[in-house]
């Protein structure tokens, strides 16, 4: 979900939600930095997207949930 997260950032801002240069630049960034998707529109979106993202297994949306919030966004 996480890697999803990733990749759903990048299409709503063509941007990563990390900016890290190695694999453990961005293992750092994404353990120690939260992202803000301050760019990502509608605001439903980025709710979704910043669950997906979060360091915190508990927090993260499951695939149902996923497809639901996307569903209601078309």
């Amino acid at each position: 979900r996480s890697t999803l997260g990733v990749v759903l950032h990048e299409m709503a801002t063509g941007t990563r939600p990390f900016d890290a240069g190695s694999l453990g630049e961005l293992l750092f960034a994404f353990t120690s930095q939260k992202p803000t998707a301050k760019d990502v529109k509608p605001v439903a979106l980025r709710k979704l997207i910043l669950r997906c993202l979060s360091n915190h297994l508990e927090e993260r949306v499951s695939m149902r949930e996923v497809a639901d919030a996307l569903a209601e966004l078309t």
